[in-house]
């Protein structure tokens, strides 16, 4: 994923959290933002969907282990 495409997605995360300062890099993690917790991860899954145009479980999600690797893992899933 391109640095303009991460930074569609750090949008997308400081929206779902209703964090507008909120400081992501790639090396964040769930754990580095407040609030994430369950409810707020199928949220974040609903809005990647919409905004990227693909699909991503919460396993999938559980798997990656920051933001760099779910950036790289939408930008796989993501029609060309």
């Amino acid at each position: 994923m391109d640095d303009e495409q991460f930074e569609k997605l750090v949008k997308v995360i400081r929206r779902t959290f209703a964090q507008p300062q909120l400081e992501i890099s790639r090396h964040t993690t769930a754990a580095d933002v407040p609030g994430w917790d369950s409810l707020s991860n199928l949220f974040l899954i609903m809005e990647i969907e919409a905004s990227f145009g693909v699909s991503l479980s919460a396993d999938e999600l559980a798997q990656l282990p920051d933001m760099g690797a779910l950036g790289d893992f939408i930008g796989s899933r993501e029609p060309q």
